[in-house]
């Protein structure tokens, strides 16, 4: 209890802390915020990155199952429009009609493989939602990361699967497999 205290120590619990005190406090927090602060935000922009990646998954599946559910080829169509990535699944010979935008602050990388027509990123579905002879990568990036996500349609029968960068290059030149 405070009353077991002489009076000169129970003045000092009753003040508070120094000045110095509370600059020692201040400068250790802002010595932990500077250490953790780059690391949160390159976490929260991988995690922006992954989340690009299975939402461009998502679309690419959708455009397979319509395709097939319609019994119509379909084709899903990307572009960079300003800052932002859109998407829209369509009939193939048509042209977009309506753009949907992805969300989030990713770009095309130039890894990219996908057919390139009118300055959009083309895969085409046939109403089997097999591929029409084309494979092919969808790869995202976030600006100044160095950080590359992709989804591949590694396959005539339309199996997709994700990637991102890897150590080194393949023979190709790619990093991200």
């Amino acid at each position: 209890m405070l009353h077991d205290f002489l009076p000169e120590q129970r003045s000092r619990l009753l003040r508070g802390f120094t000045l110095a005190e509370l600059l020692a406090a201040i400068a250790c927090f802002g010595i932990l915020t500077a250490i953790a602060a780059p690391s949160f935000l390159a976490f929260r922009q991988d995690q922006e990155l992954s989340q690009a990646q299975s939402k461009v998954h998502h679309i690419l599946r959708q455009g397979r199952d319509r395709a097939m559910k319609n019994n119509l080829p379909t084709q899903v169509s990307f572009r960079k429009q300003g800052d932002r990535l859109q998407w829209s699944i369509h009939p193939v010979g048509t042209e977009p009609m309506q753009w949907e935008t992805l969300g989030y602050k990713v770009g095309i990388d130039g890894e990219t493989t996908l057919r390139s027509k009118n300055n959009n990123y083309i895969i085409q579905f046939n109403h089997y939602g097999e591929v029409n002879g084309q494979l092919g990568r969808m790869t995202l990036s976030m600006k100044n990361t160095g950080r590359k996500r992709c989804v591949m349609v590694s396959s005539l029968l339309g199996a997709m699967r994700d990637g991102e960068t890897q150590g080194g290059k393949k023979s190709d030149g790619k990093t991200c497999f």
